[in-house]
């Protein structure tokens, strides 16, 4: 039974270099802020965003949350236990319930699935320690049965320490291993999603871009090919749910350029 909570973050590169770990800490993990979902304030950011779910409680109403870009991708509360509205990292958050699961399905979306195409999600996230933990916080299901080959994202210390990663369901993980980072704090994670090799991808925390690596694998290697498609669903797959706090969720059909992840991550404060 979890105790413990996390909140995600996706936010794609800042070109300033590459982080094993030099996160910027926050002055509370608790800290929170009163912007109103009625005024996005990374308004500048609006090409190619095809999503953006601020999950205050004014955006969710019975199981329905809304989606803000205009694009009408609403979501829906699902699961045994659904997410709940509570305090976030700006404003509210969706707090995923410690003993069963629950998660948001937000159905397709009209990714770039073109062959070599690269996808952005950036949001906050907050997961409480201690491990272990195995849990999948963004989950793409290539059909209605979420069976491999799927694309995750992963927190995982299956076969070692606390690790952040793409997952293509086949028990890899390309990412990064840092438990003091990932653990206790709200982190802003940029996720560059590649169509193609997995390894393609990259993973950016609070504005800097980490340093990633083959933490596990069941196949030799965690090179997998995958692409952005299918349903999307946050919080939970067919088997590991996530039990934590999740905030202000955006989708890109495109790669963001450093200076715009910069921006990104600053408006998001």
């Amino acid at each position: 039974m979890w105790s413990r909570e996390i909140a995600i973050a996706v936010l794609v590169g800042c070109g300033c270099g590459r982080l094993g770990f030099a996160p910027q800490a926050l002055a509370s993990s608790d800290a929170t802020d009163t912007n109103s979902s009625d005024a996005d304030p990374c308004s500048a950011l609006s090409a190619g965003l095809i999503a953006y779910w601020p999950l205050d409680a004014a955006d969710v109403a019975s199981i329905n949350v809304l989606d803000r870009s205009g694009n009408s991708h609403h979501g829906t509360l699902s699961g045994p236990n659904p997410p709940t509205v509570g305090p976030g990292r700006k404003g509210d958050a969706l707090h995923f319930n410690a003993t069963q699961p629950g998660w948001v399905d937000v159905g397709s979306l009209p990714f770039d699935v073109a062959p070599g195409a690269m996808n952005t999600i950036s949001m906050w996230f907050y997961r409480a320690g201690p491990t272990p933990i195995n849990e999948t916080l963004l989950f793409f299901p290539t059909t209605a049965i979420p069976a491999a080959p799927r694309y995750d994202l992963w927190l995982s210390d299956a076969y070692g320490p606390l690790s952040l990663c793409f997952n293509g369901g086949v028990g890899d993980c390309w990412g990064l291993s840092d438990p003091a980072m990932l653990l206790d704090r709200w982190i802003y994670v940029t996720l560059v999603i590649a169509n193609g090799p997995m390894v393609n991808g990259e993973i950016y925390i609070d504005g800097m871009p980490v340093n990633m690596s083959c933490q596990f694998t069941s196949q030799n290697n965690c090179d997998q090919s995958r692409t952005a498609t299918g349903p999307v669903i946050l919080g939970a797959d067919d088997v590991y749910a996530f039990h934590g706090r999740l905030d202000d969720v955006r989708v890109y059909d495109r790669l963001l350029d450093p200076s715009e992840v910069a921006t990104l991550y600053a408006c998001s404060q």
